[in-house]
């Protein structure tokens, strides 16, 4: 009995390594284990069990270097979505870091689509007010007063928007980002302009 139970003990102790190995490691230390039985002189009764290790260590490289590729295209995207040269650039989600090459552009990007919120923002009020008022008498002077007041600190922030903008060099921008820009923006903020008439 002792000795069954002494066997038991060898043989668990045995398999906890290969068990650990794939749980705990990192990619350092798999890449070490390898390198090491690659150099090793490994004695004929030992080669079959020494390469089923060998392979399953093989298999944990692959996939530590798969999560790392993952995570590699997954940042990349975020940038790259910077670099297209369409107007969806303006409607991406900024990514958290960007190349210090691209900061210019990023800063540009992110001014325009700050004005594009800014333009949709005071497009949005002006809706809500019709649908509010479209069911009592307000002359035309008084629909523009109200909606001036609605509108008027909106106005200035946007204001300042394309001042900044303005500002900057617009030269990074394609020629349908540029469009997009100017008249597209210009034209739906010059629309508010009849309001302060």
């Amino acid at each position: 009995m002792n000795r069954f139970v002494l066997f038991l003990i060898v043989l668990m102790t045995a398999g906890l390594p290969v068990y650990a190995q794939n749980h705990t490691d990192n990619e350092l230390d798999v890449r070490n284990r390898i390198t090491r039985r690659d150099t090793a002189d490994i004695k004929k009764k030992d080669l079959v069990d020494t390469l089923t290790v060998q392979v399953a260590d093989y298999k944990l490289l692959v996939e530590f270097l798969e999560k790392r590729l993952e995570a590699l295209h997954k940042k990349h995207a975020k940038t790259d979505s910077l670099l297209t040269a369409d107007v969806s650039v303006f409607y991406h989600p900024i990514p958290d870091s960007i190349p210090f090459c691209l900061k210019p552009y990023y800063e540009l990007v992110r001014k325009i689509m700050d004005l594009r919120m800014n333009i949709e923002g005071v497009e949005k009020k002006i809706k809500d007010t019709e649908k509010l008022t479209s069911n009592t008498q307000i002359n035309e002077e008084d629909w523009k007063e109200l909606v001036r007041k609605i509108i008027d600190s909106d106005m200035m922030k946007i204001n300042d928007i394309f001042t900044a903008i303005d500002s900057m060099n617009l030269s990074s921008l394609s020629p349908a980002q540029a469009e997009f820009y100017k008249p597209g923006l210009t034209e739906r903020y010059n629309k508010f302009l009849i309001y302060f008439e």
